[in-house]
This record gives structure tokens, C-alpha cells and sequence, in this order.
């Protein structure tokens, strides 16, 4: 792969901390953390001291341990706060940082242009004028999805949508034993093929592996959940999240039964589909549902799919698609499969949707809301609104680290008859987003993405 083929295979988008709800003695420099220069950069800073400190930002510009202050930020007793901390929004005069202005004598930053080159600011580390209680620097670096490669989702012309005329639903696995060979069975159970080595998809007679098949590759239903507000994925130990949903076709399955949602196809990470988009699924091990991501918005009915032979197979493609680069067809004609690399799904659209906590839901005061998705999207609009006669308001949290590190944004009195609405800010970064009300009411909190 050319170097310059990398920014095209995802968001850079990761976080990391210096500290994470721990003391840290007056004047004691944190670790530090790798920032460098060419991406935005955010930073939630909070404390639990009775007392104001003021943190400052210390860069080493060569790497060669060097350091030299950068600028000071100032917390007030037991507060937490997002701070923009870009690179482009800065450059060095006469040996000072200094904030880059526009012409109106405003900081430039995240959607509204950038400043000069980017200073070099290869690592970061944070030092508090005071001891800290239950300090936590958790620094998000790195850009949403926003624009996908124009054009470059032909690859994917011949799988159904969701609202044509059908598709070809099929189940797929990779077979072991070192067979090479990948099975193909109509979701009628009618019938099976098999893709070899050579690219060839053909029907055989094989009695004991359609049985197999049947056995052991049908997809589970009932995986997902939703109602008016969002769509929702209930995991082993009970916990409930929300995802946004999709186009409206999603909210039911096809003729040909419920499609897959959930399958590894890299080591240790899963492939999850829910309302048209595609999420990649950590291992438990690794965070589990919790540290869930969106790849893509695929919008397709995708019926199956999984990893054979380094590739990405997906079923669900429609009846007259003809063969070419991605779209292998039986000589029956009664069989067809989408293959491609994974890293293919990064040319697909990037993740949009609606969703939220409630839709006119009956909520109890001082209960928070399940959590709602909010990592990976470009856009993230926050509507509220209720049925009360009097005013509400409504407690807005983040968890920072899908740990269950959950921080207050803001809370919002919302009066009656009124619509409130609003995009997080960029620099307000989190993984999960929930609602917590502080009256009885009927209500909606809603998410677009």
C-alpha cells in the first residue's frame, strides 16, 4: 500500500489520558502524551479540589526534552471543561505562543479555517499550580468522517437497497478443515454453492453440508431492538444502548427474515450492522460494546456477510446485477455475492442517522436515560422538548471513555411549548450521551447524526 493511500482508511480519531481521576502533587509534570501537530485536538480537564488551580501546558517541540510552556488553562473549585487544544490555532513569536487570530480578532479553530503551518508540537505534558483531588486530563485528537471519496462507492453498485424491488438473501461461512472453499446457501434452505479459490460460485450436491449449514450459520433474531426514539442493542450483562436508526425500510426485516447483525472479520473485531450502517465491534477484552465505533452508513440490504480468504463477502445482492470487479455470480444465475477488502467500507458514505433517549416517553425524575451513541459522528444535534406545563430541565452527560466516566455537559432548562436545539460543540468529546430529567414528564431528547 503507498503511503498516501493510508488517510483514506478511516478517522484518526483516538483519545488517551495523563491523568484519570487520580492525586497529583503540586508542580509534578504528567507523563507525556504524543500529540503532534497535524490534526485538531481537544482536552477535558477536570478536578474535585475546593480550591481554583491553574494547569499549564508544557510542548517539546523537537522531541529532544526540551520543554517550553504552551499556555495555561484555569479550573475553577470541582469543575470539568472541554478545551480546544489544535496546534493550527497557535504560533511562536519572539519565543511566546500565541493564539492565532483572524481578521475579527477571534481564535481560529475547528470549522472555521485554520492559521498558519502548524507549529511542531510533538509531545504535550501538563503541570497544576496546586495538588489535585481526583485529577483527569483526557486528551481526543483526530477528525470525524465528514466526506466520503467521491464517487468511490461504485465498488459497491449491485448490492440491494432498501427499498428495491429484492434482493438475492443468502447465508455465507468460510469453511475449516483447510478446505479454502466458502459455502452459499439461499435463505430458502433450497439449495448450496460454493466459491473457490478461482473466484467460481457453483452450485453442488452436498447433502451433509447443506445440513451443516443449516445448522450452524442460520442468523439469530431478535438481536436488535427499537422504538420511536432509536434503535437498541441490549448486551450479555443487561445493559441497554442506543444507536440511530437509518431509512424507515430498516425499522422491519425483509421478506427473507431478519438480517445479520453481528460477525468477527478482523482478529478480535466484529462487524456491527444495525439500521444501514456498519460499527466495528471491539472484542470484550477489549471494551466491548462500550468502545463501539461507526465505520459507515451503507444503507444496502445486506443480508450476510463475512471474512473468506482475506476478503469481505457480503450477500443480499439484487437479482439482475451483472458479474464484473466485485459482483461474482453463479452460471445458474441463482446466486451472487458482493467481494471486496474490508478496508473497502471506508468508501462508502460516512455515518449519518436519527435517533436519540425518548420520542414522547414517559420519564421519571432522576433517572438517567439509556446512553446514545455520539462517537465517530461528524454531526451530533441535540433536540429537547416536553409536555409540561411548567419548565424542565434536562441534565446532558457524556461518558468521556465508555467506562461509565460520565461528566456533566450542561444542563438545560427547557420551558413549556419550547423546542430546544443545538450542536455539541467540536470540542465537547465523549463516547456515550445521556439524559436525566429532573421532573416527571413526558418527553422527546433527540439525536441527529
Amino acid at each position: 500500500m503507498k503511503r498516501d493511500a493510508l488517510p483514506q482508511l478511516g478517522p484518526t480519531l483516538s483519545q488517551g489520558a495523563v491523568w484519570l481521576n487520580e492525586a497529583v502533587k503540586a508542580d509534578e509534570v504528567s507523563d507525556p502524551f504524543l500529540f503532534g501537530s497535524s490534526i485538531p485536538g481537544r482536552l477535558y480537564l477536570s478536578h474535585a479540589g475546593s480550591a481554583a488551580v491553574t494547569i499549564s501546558l508544557e510542548v517539546d517541540e523537537k522531541g529532544d526534552g526540551r520543554w517550553s510552556k504552551w499556555f495555561e488553562a484555569g479550573l475553577k473549585p470541582n469543575e470539568g471543561k472541554w478545551l480546544s487544544v489544535s496546534a493550527y490555532e497557535w504560533e511562536k513569536k519572539n519565543g511566546e505562543w500565541k493564539r492565532y487570530l483572524d481578521a475579527n480578532g477571534q481564535p481560529v479553530g475547528v470549522g472555521s479555517g485554520w492559521g498558519p503551518s502548524a507549529p511542531p508540537m510533538p509531545w504535550v505534558r501538563l503541570r497544576s499550580s496546586a495538588s489535585l483531588t481526583r485529577a483527569t486530563a483526557i486528551f481526543f485528537s483526530g477528525l470525524d468522517r465528514t466526506t466520503a471519496r467521491p464517487g468511490t462507492d461504485a465498488v459497491f453498485t449491485g448490492i440491494g437497497s432498501p427499498t428495491g424491488s429484492g434482493v438475492l438473501p443468502a447465508t455465507v461461512r468460510a469453511r475449516g478443515e483447510n478446505k479454502g472453499t466458502l459455502h452459499y446457501m439461499p435463505a430458502d434452505g433450497s439449495a448450496l454453492y460454493e466459491l473457490n479459490a478461482d473466484l467460481k460460485l457453483q452450485r453442488v450436491e452436498d447433502a451433509a453440508g447443506l445440513a451443516y449449514h443449516k445448522a450452524n450459520c442460520a442468523i439469530p433474531a431478535g438481536v436488535l431492538t427499537s422504538d420511536a426514539a432509536s434503535i437498541i442493542y441490549t448486551d450479555d450483562s443487561g445493559r441497554r444502548w442506543r444507536l440511530p436508526k437509518g431509512e424507515l425500510a430498516f425499522d422491519k426485516d425483509s421478506a427473507a427474515g431478519p438480517a445479520r447483525v453481528c460477525r468477527e472479520v478482523c482478529t478480535e473485531r466484529d462487524l456491527f450492522n444495525a439500521g444501514g450502517t456498519f460499527y466495528e465491534l471491539p472484542a470484550e477484552n477489549a471494551g466491548g460494546f462500550a468502545k463501539v465505533r461507526p465505520v459507515c452508513t451503507h444503507n444496502r440490504r445486506i443480508h450476510d456477510y463475512c471474512s473468506w480468504r482475506g476478503l469481505l463477502i457480503l450477500t443480499g445482492i439484487e437479482p439482475g446485477a451483472p458479474a464484473g470487479e466485485h459482483i461474482i455470480r453463479s452460471d445458474d444465475g441463482k446466486a451472487a455475492v458482493w467481494a471486496g477488502a474490508v478496508d473497502d467500507l471506508w468508501k462508502l458514505p460516512p455515518p449519518t442517522g436519527t435517533g436519540g433517549a425518548w420520542k414522547d416517553t414517559s420519564v421519571k425524575a432522576g433517572e438517567p436515560s439509556d446512553p446514545c451513541l455520539i462517537w465517530g459522528f461528524a454531526r451530533r444535534e441535540l433536540s429537547l422538548s416536553h409536555t409540561n406545563a411548567e419548565p424542565v430541565k434536562f441534565k446532558v452527560e457524556l461518558d468521556l471513555t465508555g467506562d461509565g466516566m460520565w461528566v456533566e455537559w450542561k444542563t438545560i432548562p427547557v420551558a413549556p411549548g419550547e423546542k430546544f436545539s443545538a450542536s455539541l460543540p467540536p470540542e465537547v468529546q465523549g463516547r456515550w450521551l445521556r439524559i436525566t430529567s429532573n421532573k416527571d414528564v413526558t418527553a422527546t431528547a433527540g439525536l441527529i447524526h
